[in-house]
């Protein structure tokens, strides 16, 4: 089944995942500049992370229902402060790593 395959992919594995896809994006669009970069940047930004940081959202909190134990309950169900950051980031416009990078 394929619920079985992907069982160990919720939580922090995933939101890791996510945070690296995040900074690539965020950087491989400045590097490829000028109207594609912006493209893309806000295709990133504002469409595809948060998509997928609902989908990892939802996979922790499935995760964390079937996890037993409260401290291994709380550790997967922190692993939701980056999907939930990255939707933060999408929802208010904030421009993210590249105003921290000074890139914009």
């Amino acid at each position: 089944m394929m619920i079985d395959k992907i069982k160990g992919f919720g939580g922090w594995p995933a939101s890791l995942i996510l945070t690296f896809l995040y900074f690539a994006s965020e950087l491989g669009s400045f590097a490829v500049g000028g109207d594609a970069g912006g493209f893309l940047w806000v295709t990133f930004h504002f469409v595809l992370m948060p998509l997928l940081s609902l989908g990892v959202l939802c996979w922790a909190v499935v995760r964390t229902l079937r996890t037993t134990g409260a401290v291994r309950k709380f550790v997967v169900l922190s692993s939701s402060v980056i999907p939930v950051a990255i939707i933060f980031v999408a929802i208010t416009g904030e421009p993210g790593l590249a105003r921290f990078f000074r890139l914009s």
